[in-house]
């Protein structure tokens, strides 16, 4: 199985993680995530907002 997940990493061409590609342009890195959510922004895609529950967990919401 790693083996595999290997192959396919090296055949995708992203070097690391994390690695976002959105609509062909790779993000590498965390320092990254801020220009990936600007240009999802950009292109006209909503944050989504999630509610913490009182054990901790989340959940998605969408503002009303």
């Amino acid at each position: 199985m790693i083996a595999g997940n290997e192959k396919d990493h090296a055949a995708s061409g992203h070097w690391g993680v994390p690695t976002f590609v959105f609509e062909k342009e790779p993000f590498f890195g965390q320092d990254r995530i801020d220009l990936l959510i600007w240009r999802m922004q950009s292109k006209g895609l909503a944050r989504r907002h999630a509610r913490v529950r009182l054990d901790g967990t989340a959940e998605a919401h969408r503002p009303a």
